[in-house]
């Protein structure tokens, strides 16, 4: 049927039934995409929950490391049953530790994740380097050593790990899309 036989009122039908399918395919189409984005936002902020989620895990395995390291330099030989035990529970929990460097390692990571669980990763070994020198002068027999090297240099390699621990961890709770950004801070004056 040719649109030339139809009358004015046929041919608006026809236009009008054109248009408003062509709002329908925009409409579905940009509803689309926009679900696939959504879709797409909570998988990334999913993934950075569950990184944030295990950079306090290890930052909190850490703290209790270092705090029982710290505890072993200052106590006495008369307590070798809780050194033993101390040392004992240290081992298991760095060995927790090293899992969960292993697991975020595992994550899909941007390259400045991967930059920040280098340096991490770097600030640990020479933490846990520290660590066995602390462990071989205790056990040499030298606390006063012992002692002297975990308030100088482990204490402050510590609080170069930890930092470093924690900017990865405020690194996951910003958003991963360029164009989120986050509410502005009001200044005085501006209600």
């Amino acid at each position: 049927m040719k649109t030339t036989r139809l009358g004015i009122a046929g041919r608006l039908w026809i236009g009008l039934g054109t248009l408003v399918t062509a709002v329908l395919v925009l409409v579905g189409g940009t509803t689309w995409l926009s679900l696939k984005d959504a879709a797409h936002a909570e998988a990334e902020r999913a993934l950075a929950a569950d990184k944030l989620k295990a950079a306090r895990r290890w930052a909190h395995l850490s703290e209790v490391v270092v705090n029982r390291v710290i505890a072993l330099a200052h106590v006495s030989a008369s307590s070798e049953d809780t050194a033993k035990d101390i040392r004992a529970r240290n081992e298991t929990d760095i060995k927790e530790i090293s899992a969960i460097k292993a697991q975020i390692e595992g994550m899909p990571l941007t390259d400045a994740d991967k930059a920040q669980i280098q340096l991490v990763g770097e600030h640990r070994k020479t933490v846990l380097a520290t660590h066995a020198r602390i462990k071989a002068l205790g056990d040499a027999g030298d606390a006063a050593g012992a002692r002297q090297l975990t308030d100088t240099a482990f204490k402050r390699e510590v609080e170069a790990y930890y930092a470093a621990l924690g900017r990865f961890a405020e690194m996951q709770e910003k958003p991963a899309w360029p164009w989120a950004k986050p509410w502005p801070t009001p200044t005085a004056g501006t209600h």
